[in-house]
């Protein structure tokens, strides 16, 4: 629901309260409308949604059995450990497919079909085995998902991401960067 509302402001030569440097710019009325828009609640329900998401349990399992292929979505720096600022690296077995390679943002767009999907093939992705993707965030890895899905990629997103990793799992499934391992 919308409600609007009109109000005139006098140009004269004598303003009023508020009015002086509206002067400088008016010559005759002005009318300005303001539009205030009421919201109500809706209903929206989350659910999870088992072929969208995986866990951190299903990604220790996957350590073992390797039914899954890992894509880490972060850059070549926290994916190598080498970035500053907090604990980065990557879970053993993974490949490193940062969002940048599918993502052009000087352009604003996706990057071209072929581009894509030499990225992915570059990194040893098949459509035969299903794919986990993670970040520090979930923001790049739900890109990246977006991105298998179009292609038809049975792909997750693994919903703790490297931070869950980073407490939880093994060391011995940890690969950090050089200055921290030293």
């Amino acid at each position: 629901m919308a409600r609007s509302a009109q109000y005139h402001i006098d140009s004269g030569d004598e303003p009023s309260a508020g009015q002086g440097k509206v002067k400088l710019f008016c010559r005759n009325w002005v009318t300005l409308t303001l539009t205030i828009y009421v919201l109500t609640l809706g209903n929206f329900l989350s659910s999870w949604n088992q072929s969208m998401v995986i866990t951190f349990d299903d990604v220790l399992l996957n350590t073992e059995l390797h039914n899954y292929d890992i894509v880490d979505a972060q850059t070549k720096e926290e994916f190598s450990g080498d970035a500053s600022g907090a604990l980065y690296g990557h879970i053993e077995g993974a490949v490193n497919v940062p969002v940048d390679t599918l993502y052009d943002w000087k352009l604003n767009k996706w990057r071209s079909a072929a581009e894509i999907e030499s990225a992915l093939r570059n990194a040893g992705l098949t459509h035969s085995k299903p794919v986990i993707i993670y970040c520090s965030t979930s923001l790049r890895s739900s890109m990246v998902w977006w991105v298998l899905r179009r292609l038809n990629y049975d792909a997750r997103v693994y919903f703790g991401g490297w931070p869950e990793w980073v407490v939880r799992a093994p060391d011995e499934l940890k690969v950090l960067g050089k200055h921290i391992t030293e």
